[in-house]
C-alpha cells in the first residue's frame, strides 16, 4: 500500500518507461485527474477509477505523491498543447497577454482541483517547475512588450512574470474558495495583470 513516506518529490524528469507502463499510465491518468478535479481534498489515491488494477498503479509509482505529480504534468502537458494555438508574437503585446489570459483561464478552471490537490501535496518548487514551459511563453511576451515599449519597464522582468503566475493561481483559489464567480474570473485577471504589467 501507499504511505505519505518520500513526500519530497524529486526535481528531476521521469525516465523513459517501457511501452507496457507508459500505456497503463496514459490509461489511469486521466481518470485519476478527474477523480481530483471532482475531490480535490481525496487527491488521486484510488486505483478503483484508473481503469488499471491496484498492483499495476503501486507498481509504477510508490508513493501518492509521485502518481499526483505524473497526473499533473500529464494534465499541464495537455493544456500547454492547447495554448501554443494562441498566437503570442504578433499585435500589440498587451492585446495578445490579453488573449493569452482569456485562453488559460478556461484551462486552469478546468483542473483547478487538480491544482489544489498538487498544492497540498507537492512541494512549491516542483509546481512551479511543472508550469516552467508555459511561464517562458509568458515571459517571452513580456519581454517583446517590454521592447516595444507596450509593457513597463521598471520593474524586473522576473516578477512581472512572477505576478502574472501568482495571480492566476490567486483566481483559482479564490474560485474554489467561493469568493469569485468563475464566469467573471477570466475578465477580472485580465483587467488586474493589464494594469500590473502595462505601462
Amino acid at each position: 500500500m501507499w504511505t505519505d513516506a518520500g513526500s519530497e518529490v524529486p526535481d528531476e524528469r521521469p525516465p523513459a518507461w517501457p511501452k507496457h507502463a507508459a500505456d497503463d499510465f496514459h490509461q489511469a491518468s486521466d481518470p485519476l485527474g478527474e477523480r481530483a478535479e471532482q475531490k480535490p481534498a481525496q487527491g488521486v489515491v484510488d486505483a478503483s477509477v484508473a481503469g488499471v488494477g491496484r498492483v499495476t498503479l503501486y507498481g509504477h509509482f510508490p508513493s501518492r505523491q509521485k502518481l499526483l505529480d505524473a497526473v499533473f504534468a500529464h494534465a499541464l502537458a495537455k493544456a500547454d498543447t492547447a495554448l501554443h494555438a494562441e498566437v503570442i508574437d504578433h499585435g500589440a503585446a498587451s492585446e495578445a497577454l490579453s488573449r493569452l489570459i482569456r485562453s488559460s483561464w478556461p484551462i486552469l478552471a478546468q483542473h483547478r482541483g487538480l491544482l489544489a490537490a498538487a498544492q497540498r501535496d507537492l512541494p512549491p518548487a516542483r509546481i512551479g517547475q511543472h508550469h516552467d514551459q508555459t511561464m517562458a511563453r509568458v515571459e517571452r511576451l513580456i519581454a517583446r512588450g517590454q521592447d516595444e515599449g507596450d509593457l513597463r519597464t521598471d520593474l524586473p522582468r522576473p516578477w512581472l512574470v512572477a505576478t502574472f503566475y501568482s495571480l492566476m493561481l490567486a483566481a483559482a483559489e479564490e474560485v474554489n474558495a467561493g469568493r469569485l464567480d468563475p464566469a467573471q474570473a477570466g475578465g477580472v485577471l485580465v483587467t488586474t495583470i493589464l494594469a500590473a504589467l502595462t505601462a
